[in-house]
């Protein structure tokens, strides 16, 4: 059930439209390979170690990427919890608008909640399952987004909600003082005691 205070759009409204997929080049006229030893890379919400091997297709009308980036090893920063890195793959199949293969865990004191990633970059798709599968899709999701499995079902959304605000406004406030202060913070966060 939803909450009165949580509202989530028109239940009536059709699926928004998938963009099509750009077909691979035709007539090829220059092919650049890129081997992709390992490397080292770090954002503010993932660090890790990638590699691969591409290729760069350029014809006469247009350009594509074949070839997969994998990461080696890694872990990410998502609505204030760590997430391991089980795998990730980034597929090019002859567009620039990749496969994705990506599954992240957390694990909590009684549940690990497994987040797959999959489908193109430009409509990606999430999966979530647990170990105990107890658990409903709309619990999974209340957990990936900042919920406490151990707290009250009746408050999770709420709670969840509270969180993404609160990342989301912590982000925003980071941008303005970053610009004030003549000092650089790495990092700006809030954490909401109650979700309300």
């Amino acid at each position: 059930p939803i909450s009165a205070d949580m509202a989530f759009g028109d239940a009536n409204a059709p699926p928004p439209a998938k963009p099509p997929v750009k077909q691979p080049p035709r007539r090829v006229w220059l092919v650049a390979n890129v081997d992709l030893q390992p490397t080292s890379v770090q954002a503010d919400e993932a660090r890790g170690v990638i590699a691969g091997k591409l290729a760069l297709r350029v014809g006469y009308t247009s350009m594509g990427l074949s070839g997969t980036i994998s990461a080696l090893r890694g872990d990410a920063e998502l609505f204030g919890r760590s997430y391991q890195l089980d795998h990730a793959a980034v597929v090019f199949d002859g567009t620039f608008d990749p496969r994705l293969d990506v599954r992240l865990i957390h694990d909590f004191d009684d549940l690990e909640l497994v987040a797959d990633v999959g489908g193109r970059s430009s409509d990606p798709q999430l999966g979530l399952s647990s170990t105990p599968s107890s658990y409903t899709q709309g619990q999974l999701l209340s957990f990936l987004l900042g919920a406490d499995p151990g707290g009250d079902p009746s408050t999770a959304g709420k709670d969840a909600a509270a969180g993404v605000g609160a990342a989301a406004l912590s982000t925003e406030v980071g941008k303005v003082v970053g610009k004030i202060l003549p000092v650089k913070l790495d990092v700006l966060s809030y954490q909401t005691a109650t979700a309300s």
